[in-house]
């Protein structure tokens, strides 16, 4: 079974018996939610059961609970209506009614991404500091969200003001983006409000009392032991975790992307929820480096905004360097003791997307995965021989995607980035029988080949014309054969 497949078992057992299927990174975003009290929004196609999944996660917790469709209703009716009363005795206090929000203990501001931007921003303090109108809620424990995605029509992008009040963004899939199992499950299932004149037998609707009780019981047991975990988990990577984020949010500013500093202090604080959940067993950080990419998963807000994200490629570039920061900081190499067959495969996966990229962004996955992966040292010449070897490799597989120039640049940046300048001797023997596997009589190969020549071997510095390169791969070939 796939590692990931494994890690996301631990997720979505709940919300399965409560009828929803599919649902593992949801679930666990929302447990960290309920331990941290910080705010969740969902972002999913209609009929994905945001709502729904809300409504009976309050339910198993006995929570007071209402939904609020934030393009709808008008805030007066949040409010409610002043006490005559209390005006008399020169007080303001509101009235409570069944849709007013002093009584709720969880609520979901529905529809956000189409209420206009007065009316988002009306409900600012309500997510983030559980006030309204500067008094405070005092019964409101938890505030959740849910908004289609950006592209819908009549969906408008929130605010990033706004967006940044959210700790926890998570994406709910549809149907289509489940395994088959769980999509086979869903569609069999059907919710409280489908089917009320069949009963619940044939209707399919889970149950409630006992289930409840005990799902609300395993709940409050995951909290409590992920909250008995945070200060040893703090202690141990609280600083190297600071260290992965702000290294994580420069890398980001350098392409147009703003973290604010409590955007930062909230993924912060996901991170180490995240590894408390999961355990905190870890024996280093880079054992807890698939904990980090699930909690950075449901961090980010850009999505909520509309605003671009970098390709896959350069966001896992992005976690890499920031998780060699972290571990730098406790002492550790994210890439130490990576064998070479591995170096290679992790070359390639990188580099499959590069075609796509532009010359700049080439030279950073290049680079970036040398210094990440290898850790190389312009001294360690037998080390870097090996890397380059990889990278050699690597550009033979995936070249052919990208232009001829661009492989011979890349490959340049990367020896130099090695160090590897002038050299002489035996050291490069290993290099040189990879670009012997390039096709010879191809001009374009023969570029990077010339150019891996020139780099590993000052005696080829005259071998500037394809041709004459050519004739020196033969003569190379006769000797190795002699």
């Amino acid at each position: 079974m796939h590692k990931r497949e494994i890690e996301m078992k631990k997720w979505g057992k709940v919300l399965c018996e409560l009828g929803f299927f599919g649902l593992g990174a949801v679930e666990e975003a929302i447990v960290a939610a309920l331990i941290t009290g910080d705010p969740l929004l969902m972002i999913g196609k209609h009929g994905t059961a945001k709502t729904a999944v809300c409504r009976e996660v309050a339910k198993v917790l006995g929570l007071e609970f209402n939904a609020y469709d934030a393009s709808k209703a008008l805030f007066d009716d949040v409010v409610g209506y002043p006490s005559p009363k209390a005006l008399t005795e020169g007080r303001v206090e509101y009235l409570e009614s069944p849709v007013t929000l002093w009584n709720k203990s969880f609520v979901l501001i529905d529809e956000l991404s189409r209420a206009n931007p007065q009316m988002q921003n009306k409900w600012l303090e309500v997510i983030r500091s559980h006030t309204l109108m500067g008094v405070p809620l005092k019964k409101l424990r938890y505030v959740f969200a849910a908004m289609n995605p950006t592209n819908y029509v009549g969906a408008m992008q929130l605010d990033e003001a706004l967006v940044t009040r959210f700790a926890f963004i998570v994406d709910v899939p549809d149907i289509h983006q489940m395994v088959r199992e769980d999509a086979i499950s869903a569609i069999h299932n059907v919710g409280e409000d489908d089917a009320r004149e069949l009963g619940m037998e044939i209707s399919g609707r889970p149950g409630n009392g006992p289930i409840h009780e005990r799902l609300k019981h395993e709940i409050e047991e995951r909290m409590k032991q992920a909250r008995s975990r945070l200060v040893k988990i703090d202690s141990r990577f609280g600083k190297a975790i600071e260290e992965y984020v702000l290294s994580y949010s420069m890398e980001l500013d350098e392409r147009g992307l703003y973290l604010s500093f409590r955007t930062m202090g909230m993924i912060r604080r996901n991170i180490l929820v995240y590894l408390a959940m999961d355990g905190g067993d870890f024996k280093n950080l880079m054992d807890a480096e698939h904990v980090i990419r699930r909690a950075m998963a449901v961090s980010l807000p850009f999505k909520a905004s509309g605003i671009e994200m970098p390709g896959n490629e350069i966001m896992e570039l992005i976690h890499q360097s920031a998780l060699d920061e972290a571990c730098s900081s406790m002492q550790i190499k994210s890439g130490k003791n990576i064998p070479r067959g591995r170096f290679a495969g992790i070359m390639g996966r990188s580099m499959e997307g590069m075609a796509d990229l532009g010359l700049d962004e080439q030279f950073l996955v290049v680079n970036s995965i040398i210094e990440n992966h290898a850790k190389a040292q312009p001294k360690d010449l037998p080390k870097n021989t090996e890397i380059l070897t990889s990278v050699c490799r690597s550009l033979n597989e995936f070249g052919v995607k990208t232009a001829p120039e661009v492989t011979e640049h890349l490959f340049d940046h990367a020896a130099a980035a090695l160090g590897i300048v002038d050299v002489r001797g035996q050291d490069f023997v290993e290099v040189q029988k990879e670009m012997k596997r390039f096709n010879a009589g191809s001009p374009e190969r023969c570029r990077l080949v010339r150019t891996a020549l020139i780099r590993t071997n000052p005696d080829f510095d005259d071998y500037r014309d394809i041709d004459e390169t050519v004739t020196l791969l033969r003569q190379i070939d006769e000797e190795a054969k002699q």
